[in-house]
């Protein structure tokens, strides 16, 4: 089982660890599985040891046989330095690293790495159920059971569900992730700057220390970059790609609503969208303009 965890920087510590304890009362008694791994951003430094609320954690954990796997800092900001990201487990052959880079926010990244299949740059597509096969076979299982009482069909139900939806659906595979088309060079070299401007941040602070004017300078430049990459850069060419990709493709309809399908998800329930700089919220509107740029 792997699960996830989280304190709010304005959850008091020691309530939180009271709900924790509840959380893996729960997760022992009613999971059924050997192996458990839980990570998350407690925001309990545990390079404090000698704080109540690290030595709680700890206990905690020891009782239930979990083991914290995190070695190192995992946050390191101009004026602190913190290991608050932890990973607790009672799996045996895991490893658990700290990633300086990428670098996605202010938090390097913990990655844990054991027994298991990983499969790089891949996504798993899961299939489809068959509803009609599905609710056939269910038919037919509930059928051979008509010896049975109420009761006994009622408590089976959910297995025999189960079953069936597991015998209907198709095989499920993994493909590639496709890269973003607008990850381009330029996007490179601003993600190259902000990691570098890190590295040389997190070195001078090793050498000579937070309060050195070098090491505030190089905190400064850091943040420049990573805002100009995220805020400037990233947005931009992702904004540029849209663009021109929908005025070179007006006489394509196809192949604009694949552009406009990729940008806007389905999931969103907003149905306006920017087009060109102008927001758009009617779709007899969007309709129009797109004709409108075929005729152009």
């Amino acid at each position: 089982m792997v699960g996830g965890c989280y304190r709010s920087p304005n959850c008091n510590k020691g309530e939180f660890l009271l709900e924790f304890v509840g959380w893996l009362d729960e997760i022992f008694e009613k999971v059924g599985c050997d192996e458990r791994v839980i990570a998350g951003d407690f925001i309990i430094d545990c390079l404090k040891i000698r704080d109540k609320h690290v030595k709680q954690l700890k206990r905690i954990t020891k009782d239930f046989g979990l083991k914290q796997l995190v070695k190192e800092a995992n946050r390191v900001t101009l004026d602190s330095t913190s290991k608050i990201d932890l990973v607790f487990s009672d799996a045996r052959n895991l490893e658990c690293m700290v990633l300086k880079t990428p670098r996605v926010s202010d938090h390097d990244i913990v990655y844990v790495e054991g027994s298991m299949d990983i499969l790089p740059n891949k996504i798993l597509l899961k299939s489809k159920v068959n509803v009609m096969k599905m609710k056939e076979e269910l038919c037919e299982r509930l059928n051979r059971k008509s010896e049975e009482s109420f009761e006994e069909k009622f408590i089976n139900f959910s297995k025999d569900m189960l079953e069936c939806i597991s015998c209907t659906t198709g095989k499920d595979r993994y493909v590639k992730r496709k890269p973003y088309p607008w990850f381009n060079d330029k996007v490179h070299r601003a993600k190259d700057n902000r990691d570098l401007a890190y590295d040389k941040f997190a070195l001078l602070k090793d050498m000579i220390g937070e309060n050195h004017w070098e090491v505030r300078e190089a905190w400064e430049k850091y943040k420049r970059y990573r805002n100009d990459y995220v805020q400037v850069v990233l947005r931009r060419e992702k904004k540029n790609y849209y663009e021109e990709n929908l005025w070179n493709n007006q006489s394509d309809p196809q192949k604009i609503w694949k552009l406009l399908k990729d940008l806007y998800s389905k999931k969103e329930s907003k149905n306006n969208f920017e087009m060109f700089g102008q927001v758009l919220e009617n779709p007899d509107v969007v309709a129009k303009k797109i004709k409108l740029m075929s005729i152009l």
